[in-house]
This record gives structure tokens, sequence and C-alpha cells, in this order.
């Protein structure tokens, strides 16, 4: 499959792919403060071996997370430069 150009497609596409994925890190940072937040209950609340299992898993989660987030602010600031460029290209209009 051969990659899209976007700066060839219209500048609605870009505007409503530019707000999917900013929807889409709000959703991705909400996930992560979850996360954070059952991993301090567990802090405050629970000792022993399934609690620190339990706390490791949500740590790893929580990587996972900030990565999609970081893989998301990329294609955030893609669709921005590509916007931009369109612009450009079009003498400031849309």
């Amino acid at each position: 499959m051969e990659p899209i150009d976007y700066l060839s497609g219209n500048y609605d596409f870009l505007e409503s792919s530019l707000e999917d994925e900013r929807l889409k890190r709000k959703i991705l940072i909400m996930e992560k403060s979850q996360i954070v937040r059952e991993k301090d209950k567990l802090l405050k609340h629970g000792n022993g071996w399934e609690v620190s299992k339990k706390i490791k898993e949500l740590n790893k989660s929580g990587k996972e997370k900030d990565n999609e987030i970081k893989d998301c602010e990329e294609e955030i600031a893609g669709f921005i430069v590509k916007i931009n460029d369109k612009l450009v290209s079009n003498g400031g209009q849309a």
C-alpha cells in the first residue's frame, strides 16, 4: 500500500485528523491518570506480594501509555506541519 500524501488531501481532512489525534491524546492522558490513581491507592492501602505484583503491572501499563501519548503528540505535530504547509502553498487559503 502506498503512503497517503496528506498535502494532496483537503484542508478539512487534515483538520479532522488533527482533532482526532488531539482527542485520542486526551483519552490516553485520562487513562494514564487512572493508572496513577490506582497505583497511589495500592501504595497507601496495600502491602505484600500481590500488591507489589500489581504495582509492577501498573508501572508497565503507565510506560506503555506514556509511549502511546508520545506517538500521538508526534502525529499531532506532523498534522500541524502539514496544515501549515498546505496553508502556505495555498497563499493562506484553506
